[in-house]
């Protein structure tokens, strides 16, 4: 079939179908996907153009409205963009290494794609030696999946010469995995972007970026279109090779390559883990962009002022443990208004006013999701709460340890509940833990 006849049958498909993705409509014509994507990508440029769930659409249909912001809006999005250039000028994560050292390199090449062929890589002995050193320190290093890489030759003052690899796409290590695997939903590395942009606000591009390349789509696109895409937003880079993940460079030799720029090379690097949650840029990025509609009952509103104080919880006050007077002020207030700010230094009871506050919600029947980066904070306050009662009431998600762990309560608790007593569908203990517990009842949260 001429180049000529695919292109046109592409436009016929996409007029008749509405915005199609490339193996959509690969499937339907019975031909290749890279035929397809080469007539979109070539002959049909400027015709046809591909939204971030990558489907194609023609650019002669699309109509595009863009409605003035409102003025909550533009102050929501300099707040936003503040806490990204913040977040910019602390920013010391992502993933850089030297291409070539007299030490060992803390980089192994691929000779395949990973994620899309055989996991015979992981049986070679750089790849264990690799995944060794990251496992000896688990807590400050993780194995990176990246592609394409970017070369960059750097002098310093004191005159020496070298050259920093930092791949574009970096898949984050599988820390649940038995084995090493890479979560599927590729991150930009931020460390490359800053290299090749000079911007004084990375973290804002990096979001910017992977908005346009669809990077937080639930079923992430193939890795062919994923970086054929990234060259053809990014057509300025200083891009050497064609990208062909089915056709990685030889291995060994990005050591040896003395020009910089962008190759068609695979790696896994043990890096420094991120200190920020991951996607936080791209979070701050969207919440500049959402509507007011959509947060009036959010607690984000009454942090920018847009929504009033409405009680949660009224009555008296449970102590699990004994409060001074400005604990029980602050678990008043948390129970009562729609946001509450509580800090302290370390020693001055905020674990313990944590604790309260869970269990009055609990108490009233409220829905609390309680969340901490720290692991430690979060065993203190569930041991503490579930102490309470012969029956957890706060159970956690995250590991699949702790998955497995919640499976296995929620079974026994399943199987009980055929003759535990119930009082209005909710099982009832009287006088629990009574020289803690204030009130008559104390009815557990399942």
């Amino acid at each position: 079939m001429a180049a000529t006849d695919i292109a046109e049958k592409l436009l016929a498909h996409i007029r008749q179908r509405g915005p199609s993705k490339a193996k959509e409509i690969a499937d339907a014509l019975g031909v290749d996907r890279a035929i397809v994507n080469s007539a979109l990508y070539g002959e049909l440029r400027g015709r046809v153009r591909q939204g971030t769930s990558y489907a194609w659409s023609l650019v002669e249909h699309e109509h595009q409205h863009r409605n003035g912001d409102s003025p909550s809006a533009n102050a929501r999005s300099k707040l936003f963009g503040y806490y990204l250039e913040c977040l910019s000028q602390d920013d010391d994560s992502g993933v850089r290494t030297f291409a070539d050292s007299r030490y060992d390199l803390d980089y192994v090449e691929l000779e395949h794609w990973p994620l899309e062929a055989a996991r015979a890589y992981l049986e070679t002995q750089p790849i264990r030696k690799l995944l060794g050193r990251q496992q000896r320190d688990t807590r400050k290093k993780v194995l990176w999946l990246g592609y394409p890489v970017s070369l960059r030759r750097v002098h310093s003052r004191k005159g020496w010469e070298g050259t920093f690899l930092e791949p574009l796409l970096i898949w984050p290590q599988d820390a649940e995995a038995g084995e090493l695997e890479f979560l599927p939903q590729p991150q930009i590395n931020t460390r490359a972007l800053g290299a090749l942009t000079a911007s004084e606000n990375v973290l804002e591009d990096a979001a910017m970026l992977g908005d346009d390349l669809g990077l937080d789509a639930s079923d992430p696109p193939p890795i062919d279109e994923l970086v054929t895409r990234l060259r053809d937003l990014r057509p300025e880079w200083d891009w050497k090779e064609t990208l062909d993940p089915a056709s990685l460079r030889a291995v060994g030799s990005l050591r040896q390559i003395g020009d910089g720029g962008i190759y068609n090379a695979a790696v896994v690097v043990i890096a420094d883990k991120s200190p920020f949650t991951a996607g936080l840029e791209r979070e701050l990025a969207d919440l500049r962009h959402v509507e007011d509609t959509a947060i009036t009952a959010s607690s984000l509103a009454v942090f920018l002022g847009a929504a009033g104080s409405e009680s949660a919880a009224k009555g008296p006050l449970l102590e699990p443990a004994p409060l001074n007077a400005e604990q029980r002020i602050a678990v008043q207030q948390a129970l009562s208004e729609p946001l509450t700010v509580i800090t302290g230094p370390p020693g001055t009871g905020k674990s313990q006013v944590v604790t309260a506050i869970l269990v009055n919600a609990a108490w009233h029947g409220l829905r609390v999701l309680f969340a901490s980066k720290n692991h430690k904070a979060v065993d203190v306050v569930m041991d503490r709460v579930n102490g309470l009662s012969p029956r957890p009431f706060l159970l956690r998600l995250g590991t699949r340890t702790l998955q497995q762990q919640l499976a296995q309560h929620l079974t026994h608790v399943i199987h009980r509940t055929k003759w535990l007593p119930r009082y209005h569908g909710i099982v009832t203990y009287r006088h629990a833990a009574p020289h803690r517990l204030a009130g008559p009842h104390f009815k557990p949260y399942l």
